[in-house]
């Protein structure tokens, strides 16, 4: 396409997404094809792209979580490299064939649930060591992650037969699986403690408990005596002798409950507790010993049955059968974790429209006025003035039949400034066919604000050009003079 081309597209883009917002029709063949010509590589139609991507998804994103201004630069990103990513696969190829460009726009919704979610369960992740091995894609290591989730499937329902009492297995599986704080259990399930000091004291409890199980050991050991298996199993079976030793990490002049020094190792204590932990040494070395103990066991067992990001945005969207859609229910109805990703999905789908008909963009006519009433000059022509903008429109017959007309028109604000990029797009709408369907004829914006529109038949018009605030209305006679 050439750059001429590409720039009627884009404005003609801006139009219909201008006509989107007041009519909701998600019918865009231009934006479709910018679209496309930013999928192979041309950069002036990215940019466009990101122009209409960009605002939607902050927008998206700010409804439910206040990220702070980096965290929402870095959703924008990811959700932008997704979305290139994953719309020239061969599975969404359905996409760029139809004009429907709000088809597109539900898969960059889709997008941003993704990303959105995945930055909160960062935030409950238990944290890497420094020295921690980069990500494997290989097969391998994907073979070796469905061992550990098996494994981690046999250690959850070993341990649901060692935590016998309700209660304690509640806290073990919130604590050790969840990664819940106790600020957050005790707000959850304060009604079934005491206080928050019965809370924290069970925790250590039915970690010792878990740790001490001769059968979680010989399971452990047994999966490491299989070469078969991943490693992990062995790792965790020393992990879990080291352990045995009720008072090893407490061991030394550190009188820090040990479920606060869990709560530092796991990523989830307040800035208090990370003070207290880091400002005597005893501590801080306690709280590493901890880590190299239970870390192995934390990282395996996260968020073990929660379904994948993919399940639980498929679940939403109402896309899963209704067997998996009746199991993954079962869990969600009791995982805190997983109804607070829905009720962000929620809050995404109840956002506002970004620029509100009639709110945002309010509709406001342009008036004449002769030019030689203004204190600075214009170019000749007809001028029309709004309480913001001063608009300098010109006419020219163009040679041949049938006879067509074209119109230039430039833009700049009551002072005579001309603003860059204040004019979004530039629309021609026939008025004086009644009986037939109105003939809607798209202009060129320059970035200076100057605008052509080309091949006009002699007629009455609704001249409509869009801005951020506001839709300026111009009615007059092609054909005649202005």
């Amino acid at each position: 396409m050439t750059s001429n081309n590409l720039a009627k597209a884009i404005a003609a883009c801006r139009a219909e997404r201008a006509h989107f917002q007041a009519s909701g029709d998600a019918a865009s063949p231009a934006c479709m094809e910018v679209l496309q010509q930013a999928l192979d590589g041309n950069q002036d139609a990215w940019h466009m792209i990101v122009g209409i991507f960009d605002p939607q998804v902050r927008h998206w994103a700010n409804q439910r979580r206040d990220f702070p201004p980096d965290i929402l630069d870095d959703i924008v990103q990811d959700v932008l490299t997704h979305f290139l990513n994953d719309i020239r696969r061969d599975k969404y190829a359905y996409l760029l064939k139809t004009d429907a460009f709000g088809l597109v726009m539900g898969f960059l919704k889709t997008r941003t649930y993704w990303v959105c979610a995945d930055h909160l369960r960062h935030q409950h992740a238990i944290p890497l060591d420094d020295d921690a091995a980069y990500p494997d894609s290989s097969a391998e290591a994907q073979l070796e992650q469905v061992h550990q989730h098996a494994l981690g499937l046999q250690v959850l329902a070993l341990v649901r037969v060692i935590l016998d009492d309700p209660r304690d297995f509640l806290v073990w599986y919130l604590r050790f699986v969840q990664n819940m704080p106790p600020r957050e259990i005790w707000h959850h399930h304060h009604d079934r403690f005491a206080d928050m000091a019965e809370l924290r004291r069970i925790i250590p409890r039915v970690k010792q408990r878990v740790a001490t199980d001769a059968h979680l050991h010989h399971l452990l050991k047994g999966d490491a005596d299989d070469p078969q298996k991943p490693h992990l199993g062995a790792s965790l079976e020393m992990r879990m002798d080291s352990l045995d030793e009720e008072y090893t990490v407490m061991s030394g002049p550190c009188t820090l409950d040990e479920s606060i020094l869990l709560d530092y190792i796991s990523g989830v204590a307040t800035a208090e507790e990370r003070a207290l932990v880091e400002q005597t040494p005893d501590c801080r070395a306690a709280a590493q010993r901890l880590g190299q103990q239970v870390k192995p066991l934390l990282r395996l067992l996260h968020r073990l049955e929660c379904p994948p990001l993919e399940a639980l945005i498929a679940y939403h969207e109402q896309r899963l059968a209704s067997s998996a859609a009746l199991e993954w229910h079962q869990h969600i109805v009791t995982c805190v974790r997983c109804q607070d990703e829905l009720a962000l999905f929620a809050a995404i789908d109840a956002a506002p429209p970004l620029h509100p008909p009639g709110i945002v963009r309010r509709i406001v006519e342009a008036l004449f006025q002769s030019p030689l009433g203004m204190p600075h000059p214009v170019r000749g022509g007809g001028l029309y003035t709004t309480p913001h903008l001063q608009i300098d429109l010109s006419m020219a017959t163009v040679d041949g039949p049938p006879r067509r007309w074209t119109i230039w028109g430039e833009v700049r604000t009551t002072e005579g400034l001309a603003v860059p990029n204040m004019v979004e797009a530039v629309t021609l709408q026939r008025l004086d066919r009644l009986n037939q369907p109105a003939e809607v004829v798209v202009g060129t914006v320059e970035a200076d604000g100057a605008f052509v529109v080309a091949e006009l038949p002699a007629g009455r018009y609704r001249l409509g050009m869009q801005t951020a605030a506001e839709e300026v209305v111009i009615v007059l006679n092609v054909g005649e003079q202005l």
